[in-house]
């Protein structure tokens, strides 16, 4: 069975109705890793394991992003690291990175079904180096 993260982008579902409907429109289908914040809400849902956030893009086999454009950002800088693909689902105005829309559900799940094609993104893998001789890394996405 296919492992799906769904990552919830800050301020965005704050009542969870949305990651209700898509937890509840993909767990007959696939395992779905949630973020352990979720456990309270969701303990009860069959085929509902909870992560730490790492650990969701680990475990995955692609990851769902509800939110806007920043979101989906945001978790390109796991999802590299882990090489998963990442597909949004728009909750903002607009959205030039998260492309499909809740009313897209029946169809993400026919694409997550098949093999499907990714986008590839250029992403930009920064290393720094302060004056102290530490090294810091970053990865960023652009839209």
């Amino acid at each position: 069975m296919k492992k799906i993260a769904i990552v919830v982008g800050m301020n965005k579902d704050k009542d969870q109705n949305n990651l209700k409907k898509v937890v509840k429109a993909f767990s007959s289908d696939y395992r779905i890793l949630l973020n352990t914040a979720y456990k309270a809400s969701f303990e009860n849902y069959n085929n509902v394991d909870f992560f730490e956030e790492e650990e969701q893009y680990c475990f995955s086999d692609a990851v769902l992003v509800l939110g806007g454009d920043g979101s989906i950002l945001g978790a390109a800088r796991l999802a590299c690291i882990y090489d998963k693909p990442i597909l949004g689902i728009n909750l903002g105005h607009v959205g030039y990175l998260a492309r499909a829309e809740m009313s897209d559900l029946e169809e993400i799940k026919a694409v997550l079904s098949s093999e499907f094609a990714t986008e590839e993104r250029s992403m930009l893998d920064i290393h720094t180096t302060d004056k102290y001789g530490n090294i810091s890394s970053y990865h960023a996405l652009n839209d």
